[in-house]
């Protein structure tokens, strides 16, 4: 399992599958989350908030292998970072 860390954001697994939790971590507390395919379109997630700082995303949908783009809002910046579906 792979983690993307930036500045005030962990973002674990980077590589995962359509039944698994993405997790987001950060030390700011989040207030959005979304995710996007390489086309710009949605993806429908459920998000899972464990704290204020912490929460997990899954997908509602079957999506197919690629690179997608989480974007997470904070109460003090915006991350966009890239993860990537595999089978």
């Amino acid at each position: 399992t792979e983690e993307i860390k930036v500045g005030n954001l962990m973002i674990t697994p980077t590589f995962f599958s359509n039944n698994e939790l993405i997790s987001i971590n950060t030390n700011s507390e989040i207030i959005e989350v979304k995710m996007i395919d390489m086309l710009g379109r949605a993806i429908k997630v459920s998000i899972n908030p464990t704290d204020d700082f912490t929460s997990q995303i899954s997908l509602n949908q079957k999506c197919n292998s690629g690179i997608y783009l989480i974007i997470v809002e904070t109460e003090k910046e915006v991350y966009y970072e890239k993860v990537v579906l595999r089978d």
